[in-house]
């Protein structure tokens, strides 16, 4: 069968009208679906039965760890119980065991009968849900590639050298799902895109990607499992990482997932000169496409399942997993070890995940996953972790800060804020170069006024190489993060005081276990102020949407026109107000540049370049990097001001404004200066060489 044989093992479900007892003790005549999904054969069987019914009143749903008991019968204890299990009862009796039985009518017709237990007291038993699926679950995406991009969605396993027990075989992207107990159903037509009219600007920036995931999800909306998978060669952002691939979650009322892999990353990664260097390109391609499927899935990376949500108190981490969801460089050994040791396969956690969790956890970009109470928990023994941690073996020093005189935001005034790593040590410290910017590092509480606690989804997910740099003692490393808006929608908006907690975690030098850091930072959001309070209020409740969260987050859209307008209403409206920069760099950015977008209009998806309108951006940005500088750089940060201000550079010098761009560079140091701003020396340096370089072309 499709998934390894797989007899017994699968989905199986039926709807009733019958009166049922609800677990407040009403009787109603309700439709109620069950779905039970038995776990015992096949492909690395998990040995797990689990069983879902709900109905408009309640939603309850019990895993069981089952053991053989008897010829097509497994009994087991329940482990798992989530929502209205936690009050389910019997007669005021709570079960606590569940055993199940197969029966098979035909070769194409078999069913399910299961039964609750308390100890060995028989509780209650349902019968008659008929098998639907050899798969737990099923779910359908797209694929489509940049042409003249190479991808590839097979992989042979006799084209390298393999673990024992691993068949030669062509392993498909549907045959790795199937056997993890998913039906993967992707586009009869995998599409070339044509970028032909791209032109010299082949590579993608986020803006232009999520762009492009916006228009893809266009068209599917109600479906709420949909994934675009889009292979494109190349990246422009982040320079100097090395970022395989970017995931971005879903807008509007069906979460979805779509996600971007860079063919040119891949091949660049691996040197001429190694043996077999083109099956392992295409090995890495292959693995690459399964992990961003995976994380679409809200799987984690093998060593953070601590360190953000988990659906359950048993998962830990998997550091030196032979997994899909593992980087091959971070496992003890290296690249090596992990190949050596890599069966084409999920981890055991994660195939219980993926074939057990709650749908909601499951389903691609699902809000829910963050509203469940482990969360909080997690984040708790995080910080329990921190605190039993040897103070002499710490190493280094998390501080956040937003570089105002006083942590105070105008309501509407987005906030970012500035992470500073650093190595408080006497030796030399070596961590992931991606640390602060990889955001699987980070787990980020949001508490607004000691009460409610939210934690903190970007709207997209870069997937880095795996490198390292050191630190040497009183070395750091800095970043921002965007924190107003996120996938789950707004953290900080409503007046009131925020508290932020970021964790990280880092290996430690030895690549033995790791090292937790931890730092909170406290502000305040003002209350709209009493001479435009109902201007700033209306306009607020378009501000705080889905597409103005983004466009502020990515620093502008070319396809989120409503959110546009408002934002240029923003500007129009409330001239003087904090948020205004943020609006004209958000207006501004994508016109510095021809924009790529996809239009799907025909069919046949073809890339489409919106030309740059480089004077009139240039003219915008000045407004607020040179006219209004201070102010500028003390909403955005320093870092956000200093990007900005290169970015505006860059295209300057590349249309051979050599002036300006010498202008745009100086203004940095002469905004810093004015705000009392100490650059670091390799900063200063490095805009200074900037500047005389600029010049001798002029």
């Amino acid at each position: 069968m499709s998934i390894g044989n797989r007899v017994k093992s699968g989905l199986y479900s039926t709807t009733t009208n019958n009166k049922w007892t609800t677990w407040k003790g009403v009787y109603q005549r309700l439709t109620t679906k069950f779905f039970a999904r038995l776990d015992v054969d096949g492909t690395d069987p998990q040995m797990q039965f689990s069983v879902c019914w709900q109905n408009p009143t309640q939603y309850v749903l019990f895993i069981a760890k089952i053991q053989p008991a008897g010829t097509n019968k497994w009994e087991g204890d329940i482990w798992y119980r989530y929502k209205d299990a936690h009050q389910y009862n019997i007669s005021g009796i709570k079960p606590n065991k569940m055993s199940v039985e197969y029966h098979e009518k035909s070769p194409d017709s078999s069913f399910l009968k299961f039964d609750f237990y308390k100890d060995k007291k028989h509780l209650i038993g349902e019968s008659g849900l008929l098998r639907t699926s050899d798969y737990f679950r099923q779910t359908q995406l797209e694929l489509d590639y940049e042409k003249d991009v190479d991808y590839w969605l097979t992989y042979d396993t006799s084209s390298l050298p393999r673990p024992a027990g691993v068949a030669a075989e062509e392993l498909t992207l549907e045959k790795i799902y199937g056997r993890a107990g998913i039906k993967i159903t992707r586009s009869a037509a995998v599409n070339a895109v044509s970028s032909a009219g791209a032109g010299t600007n082949a590579r993608w920036n986020t803006q232009e990607l999520h762009d492009a995931m916006i228009a893809n999800w266009s068209r599917k909306e109600g479906d709420p499992w949909a994934m675009w998978v889009f292979f494109a060669k190349s990246y422009e952002n982040f320079p100097g990482y090395v970022t395989f691939g970017v995931m971005f979650d879903d807008i509007g009322t069906y979460q979805r997932s779509g996600t971007a892999i860079f063919s040119q990353a891949i091949e660049d990664y691996y040197p001429s000169w190694i043996n077999n260097r083109d099956a392992i390109i295409k090995r890495h391609h292959f693995r690459t496409m399964i992990h961003e499927i995976g994380h679409a899935f809200n799987l984690a990376h093998s060593w953070q399942k601590q360190s953000g949500s988990r659906w359950h108190s048993s998962v830990v981490n998997e550091p030196n997993a032979g997994s899909f969801m593992n980087y091959p460089r971070k496992v003890a050994g290296g690249e090596d070890a992990y190949w050596r040791d890599f069966g084409f396969r999920f981890s055991d956690q994660e195939l219980l995940f993926l074939r057990h969790a709650p749908e909601a956890f499951v389903s691609m970009g699902s809000a829910t996953w963050f509203t469940n109470h482990a969360d909080r928990e997690s984040t708790m023994e995080l910080m329990e972790e921190l605190s039993g941690q040897d103070p002499e073996s710490v190493t280094l020093q998390l501080d956040l800060r937003v570089n105002k005189q006083r942590p105070v935001f105008e309501f509407m005034e987005p906030v970012t804020l500035e992470l500073k790593l650093k190595n408080i040590s006497n030796k030399p410290r070596s961590v992931d170069k991606s640390i602060l910017k990889d955001i699987g590092h980070i787990t980020i509480d949001i508490t607004r006024n000691q009460s409610e606690t939210k934690q903190y989804r970007s709207y997209s997910q870069p997937c880095f190489a795996h490198e390292k740099i050191t630190l040497q003692p009183g070395e750091s490393l800095f970043s921002n993060l965007f924190l107003s808006a996120g996938s789950l929608g707004w953290y900080i908006a409503d007046p009131g005081s925020y508290e932020i907690t970021i964790t990280l975690s880092a290996e430690k030098e030895d690549d033995e276990g790791k090292e937790i850091v931890s730092s909170s930072f406290s502000l305040v959001v003002l209350r709209p102020s009493p001479q435009k309070r109902r201007e700033e209020e209306k306009l607020a409740q378009d501000v705080f949407s889905d597409d103005v969260g983004r466009i502020l987050a990515f620093q502008g859209s070319r396809i989120l026109e409503s959110g546009n307008d408002i934002l240029q209403e923003l500007t129009e409206r409330l001239p003087q107000a904090n948020a205004v920069p943020h609006a004209k760099v958000a207006l501004a950015l994508p016109k510095l540049k021809n924009f790529k977008t996809v239009d799907f209009s025909n069919g046949q998806p073809q890339v489409k370049v919106q030309d740059a309108k480089l004077e009139e951006a240039s003219q915008e940005l000045q407004k607020v990097l040179v006219e209004k500088g201070t102010e500028t750089a003390d909403t955005l940060g320093n870092i956000g001001f200093k990007q900005i201000s290169d970015q505006l550079s860059q295209e300057l010098e590349d249309k051979q404004d050599n002036k300006t761009a010498v202008a745009i560079q100086e203004n940095v140091i002469q905004v810093m200066d004015k705000r009392g701003v100490k650059l670091p020396t390799q900063v200063k340096q490095e805009i200074e060489s900037k500047v005389n370089s600029l010049k001798s072309k002029s």
